[in-house]
């Protein structure tokens, strides 16, 4: 295409030109002296308009799929300083490109004032004067935050701890919009160059003395706040790298003996609380290596600033051109820096990218082959692979391939529920596990040594199960097609027994609530989140055709079970609520809590209430108990096998019983039937199996009452994935 060139006067005193958001033309200094400018032919002017359009509308895109991940992990990422920070910059990102949308493409490509100088259009510049500026000191924060993370924690805490961050951050973008309405107050507008097709600040040529001295300040911030930053970033690495000890592995230690404080001295405890802290500082490395990054681009855009001038001052033509262009590509991808590093090393933002999105693309890859469209009715018929996110891509296509060449079928219901199933296992053991972790730090009690295998029996159960599964090929032939069954050779289940935990109480909010007298200190209620986690529980369990209820006769755990059965207090409903004291609330090693309503007043409280039900302990038999000077803890263990054998033999049908309990209840229960001491969280759902025993008919054995607990076997435990707020249950 031939171009046009045309000169244009500019009179001798241009007007004062600021550098800031957008690239600073490095061509405005060979024009400022000049006598003439050179008009960009329109072959030029579409090129520029393009490249801004395909740049920002990347970044859109990349800025928006950042925000669906950060959604998606919002109870995994919220209490992160790092990532909320980034939803700031995420933020400023949308609104710099905005403002290339709709200005800088249609004047680049039209060169001319396509809009006129409305006020409107002042107003959409002067928000691409805050994104840069809040940019800059967002990433300053950032920097800042990983100071204080290694080397003033106790500030860190104050300034970044959820939910002080948002204090942090009000108090930070309401400085940038004072600080850039400080550019109106001096007379500075931002405007867009027609024919340079860069974004200038357009100031009267006589500034006062106050307005002199912002405009150095504002070009000191954007030069030398990067370099301090990324100095910043050279003393972390450093310290990190030669001054922080990694941790040493730790000799088992004796116990403390028995009667003593007891604090965090064991093996099991120390390797816990290392493995927590080695845990948090590798993420806190890792973050550190992502926001040296982002705050590295910041320097980079100035360096370029700063010689790209002096690289071009010697074209001719329409290659000046190229300066602006390449000034505004650097400042549209400093816009899009943040989603790039995040998604290239943040693990944790890359494994929700593979969740939400590793279905879509496995789809493509891996279809199965035409045999299975011929399956007859009763297989599932598929084209692709099953949406379950959880499935490992690289198992599907094993799975697959095994199929394409015998020229199986998948029985796709089967296979998607028993990988279900041990994806909400893994599921609740990281979830209480990093909760446990975070208290163990800060504990120092009795029971913290049994913290750090509270799992284990969970690995087990999910080893053990994952053994009984297996794979059988059917040979396709004329009346069955061939058929790809996960056969499980476990028992058939007689009897399920579920465990749940009341929910959030009152004083987990107010620590100072009903401290005097006994039954308003031991019979605390539900918080409105735990009246929300029981409703939840009712969701949870709307497909599981309930036998029995029994619940401890606190008001929590009545309300939990009220919730469980759908919220409907009236004395029609199908199921009422059995009230046993041996479901109660204890404290460790043994001291049941005495402050609750006894049954008489809890039917007139609850009308679910079953007022006919015989509980086999009572108040005066759990007060007989605790008379002796020192209450060893098998007293309790008594109490609890002895309620348990008594419930599962007397309802011998019932194929769903459910208990409304408590955390120490939970925990005993465990110890007694698994051997490990697991404090579960708040609402959370534990399942325990009683199989099909070939014995099972004995009945009439007066020992059977005994005998029917050590016929239980746990299935899952701390089962939280029904919840909004899996994150803030209390597991200890």
């Amino acid at each position: 295409m031939l171009s046009i060139t045309t000169t244009i006067s500019v009179s001798a005193s241009p007007p004062l030109l600021l550098k800031d958001s957008s690239a600073f033309s490095a061509v405005l200094p060979l024009l400022s002296n000049a006598s003439s400018v050179v008009v960009a032919s329109a072959f030029v002017r579409l090129f520029g308009s393009v490249s801004y359009a395909l740049l920002s509308l990347m970044s859109i895109l990349l800025n928006w799929l950042l925000i669906t991940v950060l959604c998606y992990g919002h109870y995994q990422f919220r209490r992160m300083a790092f990532f909320t920070i980034a939803w700031q910059m995420v933020i400023c990102d949308l609104m710099t490109q905005t403002v290339q949308i709709i200005v800088a493409v249609p004047i680049t490509f039209t060169g001319e004032a396509v809009y006129g100088h409305p006020f409107w259009y002042y107003a959409v510049l002067f928000f691409d004067t805050v994104a840069y500026n809040a940019t800059l000191h967002f990433s300053a924060l950032l920097t800042f935050n990983r100071i204080c993370v290694f080397f003033v924690p106790r500030l860190n805490d104050f300034l970044f701890s959820y939910p002080n961050i948002f204090g942090t951050i009000f108090v930070l973008w309401l400085y940038v919009f004072l600080f850039c309405s400080c550019y109106i107050l001096i007379g500075c507008r931002k405007n867009f160059s027609e024919t340079g097709f860069f974004m200038f600040h357009d100031c009267p040529p006589q500034l006062p003395p106050a307005g002199i001295l912002f405009r150095q300040i504002s070009w000191s911030l954007s030069t030398y706040l990067p370099v301090l930053m990324l100095f910043s970033y050279l003393l972390i690495f450093v310290y990190v790298r030669y001054f922080v000890p990694f941790p040493q592995k730790i000799m088992a230690a004796p116990p403390a003996p028995r009667g003593e404080k007891f604090c965090i001295k064991t093996a099991a405890a120390k390797m816990a609380e290392e493995y927590a802290a080695q845990i948090k500082r590798k993420q806190e490395i890792q973050f550190l290596i992502q926001s040296f990054l982002i705050c590295g681009f910041l320097e980079v855009q100035n360096l370029t600033f700063a010689w790209t001038p002096s690289l071009f001052s010697s074209l001719n033509g329409q290659w000046p051109f190229l300066v602006t262009f390449s000034e505004n590509w650097i400042s549209i991808l400093l816009n899009s820096i943040s989603p790039i590093i995040l998604f290239s090393f943040n693990i944790d933002v890359r494994r929700i990218v593979r969740q939400l999105f590793g279905p879509f693309f496995l789809s493509f890859r891996c279809p199965f082959s035409a045999a299975d469209r011929l399956a007859p009715a009763g297989v599932v018929q598929v084209r692709h692979l099953p949406p379950a996110r959880f499935v490992a891509a690289r198992h599907h296509r094993k799975i697959v391939k095994s199929l394409q060449e015998k020229g199986k079928v998948l029985d796709l219901v089967r296979y998607e529920n028993k990988l279900s199933h041990y994806k909400n296992v893994l599921e609740n053991i990281e979830i209480q596990l990093k909760q446990k972790l975070e208290f163990l730090k800060n504990s120092c009690n009795e029971n913290s040594i049994n913290i750090y295998g509270d799992h284990l029996h969970i690995l087990d159960s999910i080893e053990l199960n994952l053994s009984k599964v297996q794979v059988k090929f059917m040979e396709r032939d004329i009346t069955n097609a061939a058929q790809l069954w996960t056969l499980d050779k476990r028992p058939i289940v007689l009897q399920s027994l579920w465990v749940i935990r009341h929910g959030h109480r009152l004083d987990n909010i107010d620590k100072k609530l009903c401290t005097e007298d006994e039954l308003a200190r031991d019979d605390i209620p539900l918080s409105p989140l735990g009246i929300q986690q029981s409703q939840e529980l009712g969701k949870r369990f709307e497909n599981v055709t309930i036998s029995k209820v029994f619940s401890s006769p606190f008001s929590r755990s009545v309300k939990t079970a009220i919730g469980l059965l759908g919220g409907a207090e009236t004395k029609s409903h199908a199921i009422s609520i059995n009230i046993e004291p041996g479901l109660a609330e204890l404290h460790v090693p043994c001291s049941f809590l005495l402050g609750y309503y006894e049954v008489p007043e809890l039917v007139k409280k609850f009308q679910l209430i079953n007022p006919k039900y015989w509980p086999l302990f009572n108040k005066r038999t759990l007060s007989a108990l605790q008379s002796v000077n020192q209450v060893e803890e098998e007293d309790c263990k008594f109490v609890i096998k002895k309620t348990i054998s008594q419930i599962l033999a007397d309802n011998k049908n019932a194929e769903h019983i459910v208990l409304s309990t408590h955390g120490a209840f939970t925990a005993y229960l465990h110890k007694i039937l698994t051997g490990e001491w697991t404090i579960v969280g708040q609402s959370s759902v534990t399942k325990f199996v009683r199989y099909y025993d070939e014995n099972d008919g004995e009945k009439d054995d007066a020992n059977y009452a005994d005998k029917i607990m050590d016929k239980l076997r746990m299935e899952f435990t701390s089962d939280v994935t029904h919840l909004s707020d899996p994150y803030n249950t209390r597991p200890f």
